[in-house]
């Protein structure tokens, strides 16, 4: 397991191994390529921090590369 702070308010907690991104590329980066393919990734923060936001960029990315998604 890792626990990865962004931006003081965001908490990712995943597997220790990286594969899927989110389709930001800063974000991406700092994550070392994105979140563990096949684990189940928690994102923590405060009302208003942007994690539906992060959520909706996440499903639209995996979209983007022909995966099956829902919301």
């Amino acid at each position: 397991m890792q626990s990865t702070t962004l931006a003081g308010q965001w908490t990712l907690i995943t597997g220790a191994s990286k594969g899927i991104g989110f389709g930001i590329a800063e974000l991406d980066r700092r994550l070392g390529g994105g979140v563990s393919a096949g684990w189940t990734t928690r994102l923590l923060g405060p009302s208003g921090s942007g994690k539906t936001s992060l959520g909706l960029s996440f499903l639209a990315e995996g979209g983007r590369r022909g995966e099956a998604c829902l919301y």
